[in-house]
Formats: structure tokens, C-alpha cells, sequence
């Protein structure tokens, strides 16, 4: 049905927002922004008939406040299920004893499809949940694939139908789902919307077609605007920290090294953040005076014996990146590490000598000026602005 469908994602992308409003309200001063926030949050909710989802890909922390003035409030109140999705099990750890307290139980799933119900007394039922996600079972089939006692099980099974997880299917024999099959199946597409999934959903608006030719001089049929996520600043700072989470582990990291094109500065600006301390964000640039090779953009400087990481948004033969580690080499300084968004030559692209991270791998086909197929036909190919200066 597309109404539930509409409100289904509103209200998941909504939610999306306002849970990391709701982190930043709780670590601020400005009340008055937290209330119009609730206010928003409680509109969205009575806007739902048949399901509320709230999705918590992109929150790291969740603390009592949140649990006491939001959570509570909305499982005691709503009439239709409330579910949420993508959940980190060690966010809600701090909210399972307030639940309990409160007699709730807050049913969520994380990006692997594993049930937890955060407040349950009864420590049978997540295991119950986790058979019966995949399958409707009788009592007997639960009975023997969990291999506990029935009397125990019978406790259990009628525990959360009493809590409306569970009901009856109407068929001949006594099998068991979870409440609300059809909505539930309606929304389990958005679980596992981790980072990759969620830029993945904005390819439409990310990919031109065409001919095009890359400063490495090889011909391509696509062209990664990665600049069109650039307006989700929420998303980049994830990304960030899904990167800074990999590589903080390195020890003397003092500087993000890329290009000095629009995308990539943002991001690594942002991997400095998320890195912390002192790591500063570095730009090069086209050099006036050696054609092809890269310099630090004006003011900028990289210390002799220092470390760093290069970060790039799109990777396809590395020649970029190959520049660039050739700038800090020459500097006297070592690369440790090199992230990317895309790599688009998955199988092909590699950097042996250091760690090479990219959220997304695809396999785009390039091709050289005597087997483009684009050229065979004459088309000119258009030289795209994806390094900073008039590369030749």
C-alpha cells in the first residue's frame, strides 16, 4: 500500500534526524529547540496508522534522558507497534534497566537481523524471536530447537503474546509470528541501512552517464558526482567516523592529505574532526611549475618524519592517490593509511604498502584511447573537474 509506505519512510528518515537531535539536545543548553524538536517527533508520530519505525543507524550514544523524556513516553502511549532498526546493542545496554523499571519492552532489530527486546524479564524471549523471525514454528518445533523445558517455554510464549509480540497465525495448525507480519516485512528492506546502503540509495542523483576521460587518461562511461552527498552533513560525519574508527588505531597521525577539489575537502576536514587532537586537514593542488605532479596548497605544510592518511572520494586507477602519497614522500613524510568512498575498480586498484579502506566497491569498466568503444564512434570524450587546477 503506498500510503504506509509513505509514512513508513517519512517517518524513517525523519527519525533518522531527530535521534541525533536528541543526542545534541541532551549535550546543550538551548532548550528551546529541544522542545520544537518533541514537538516535531510527536506531529510525525500521530501521523503513522499502522507502524512507527525509528531507525538508529547513524546514533553512537543514547543515554537516560533520552530514555526518560522520549522512549518511555512513546511505548506507554502509542497504540500501534513501535519498532526500531539498525540498533547498536551496546547503545541501549543503559536503557534496558529503565525499561524494566517501567514495565516496557522496546522491540529492536540491528543491521543483521538479530531481535533484541530491551526490558524483557524473561531472558528466553530473545531467543524466541530469533527462531521465529525466520520461521513460524509450532510450540513443539520451538520446544525442540531451543531444547529447553516446555513449561518454560509455555511461560514465555505467553509473556510476549500477553505483551502483543506474538500471535496466532490463522491457519490449521498452532504456528507462530510476530506481530504484524505484513508491516514488519514492509519495513525489514531499511534494516541494514548501514553507510554503504544509505549513499547507495542516492546513486540516482550521484551518477552521470556519458564519455568521459580521467586525469589517469583512461576513458569511462560513468562519472561519480560525489559532491551531491555533500549536502547530507550528517551522512559525511558518519562516514567520517566510520573511517576515523578504522584508522585511529595508528599511532603519530598528524594530518588528512587530498586534493583541493570541494568534496574532498569536506571530507577530509571532517576525518580530521573525527580523528581529534591536533590532526590538521591538508589540500594539494596542481602545480603551475611541474606539469602533472601536485603541491601543497599555499600555506600548507607537512613536517619532516611525520605520518599521515589520504582520504579521496572516488577511487578508480589511483593515480591520484598515487600523486599524492609521491607529495608526502617527498616532503620526508609516510602515508600510513588510504580511505576512499567509492573504489570503482575493486578488483584492480590496490595500494599493497598500506591500509586501504573504501565503503563502497564496484567493478566499472575502463577503457584506454584505442579500445574505448566511444571513441570508435567518434564521440569526443568530456574532461570532467575532478582535480583542482587545468589538468592537461
Amino acid at each position: 500500500m503506498n500510503e504506509t509506505k509513505s509514512i513508513i519512510q517519512d517517518i524513517l528518515y525523519w527519525n533518522i534526524a531527530s535521534m541525533q537531535f536528541r543526542y545534541d539536545w541532551t549535550h546543550c543548553v538551548d532548550r528551546d529547540k529541544a522542545k520544537y524538536l518533541l514537538g516535531r517527533i510527536e506531529e510525525r508520530i500521530n501521523e503513522a496508522t499502522q507502524i512507527i519505525i525509528l531507525d538508529y543507524v547513524m546514533v553512537e550514544l543514547m543515554d537516560d534522558s533520552f530514555c526518560d523524556s522520549f522512549l518511555i513516553p512513546l511505548l506507554k502511549n502509542s497504540i500501534i507497534p513501535v519498532i526500531g532498526v539498525n540498533i547498536k546493542v551496546d547503545v541501549f545496554e543503559s536503557v534496558d534497566e529503565s525499561l524494566k523499571k517501567a514495565s516496557l519492552i522496546f522491540l529492536a532489530i540491528d543491521d543483521n537481523m538479530n531481535p533484541y527486546l530491551f526490558g524483557a524479564k524473561d531472558d528466553n524471549a530473545n531467543d524466541v524471536f530469533k527462531i521465529l523471525l525466520k520461521h513460524s514454528l509450532t510450540r513443539p518445533e520451538i520446544y525442540r530447537q531451543l531444547d529447553r523445558k516446555r513449561e518454560v517455554m509455555d511461560n514465555t510464549i505467553e509473556y510476549l503474546i500477553k505483551n502483543n509480540f506474538l500471535k496466532i497465525s490463522e491457519t490449521s495448525e498452532e504456528k507462530w509470528e510476530f506481530l504484524e507480519v505484513k508491516n514488519f516485512e514492509k519495513i525489514s528492506p531499511y534494516i541494514g541501512m548501514t553507510l554503504p546502503r544509505l549513499i547507495k540509495d542516492r546513486y540516482n542523483l550521484m551518477i552521470e552517464k556519458g564519455h568521459f576521460i580521467l586525469p589517469s587518461g583512461v576513458h569511462v562511461k560513468k562519472l561519480y558526482h560525489v559532491s551531491k552527498i555533500m549536502e547530507y552533513p550528517r551522512l559525511i560525519k558518519h562516514i567520517a567516523i566510520h573511517f576515523a574508527d578504522i584508522f585511529i588505531k595508528l599511532k603519530n597521525i598528524s594530518y588528512i592529505l587530498t586534493v583541493e577539489t570541494p568534496s574532498n575537502i569536506i571530507l577530509a576536514h571532517r576525518l580530521a574532526q573525527a580523528i581529534g587532537g591536533d590532526v590538521k586537514s591538508i589540500y594539494a593542488k596542481l602545480s603551475e611549475k611541474e606539469e602533472g605532479n601536485l603541491v601543497l596548497r599555499d600555506g600548507f605544510k607537512i613536517e619532516k618524519g611525520s605520518y599521515g592518511l589520504i582520504v579521496i572520494d572516488v577511487v578508480v586507477t589511483g593515480f591520484i592517490v598515487n600523486k599524492l602519497i609521491k607529495l608526502a614522500r617527498m616532503k620526508g613524510s609516510r602515508i600510513r593509511g588510504i580511505c576512499s568512498i567509492f573504489n570503482l575498480r575493486a578488483g584492480m586498484t590496490a595500494f599493497p604498502l598500506y591500509t586501504f579502506e573504501s565503503l563502497i566497491q564496484e567493478d566499472e569498466d575502463v577503457y584506454s584511447f584505442d579500445d574505448c568503444p566511444s571513441c570508435k564512434k567518434g564521440i569526443q570524450p568530456t574532461k570532467p573537474n575532478i582535480m583542482p587546477g587545468d589538468w592537461k
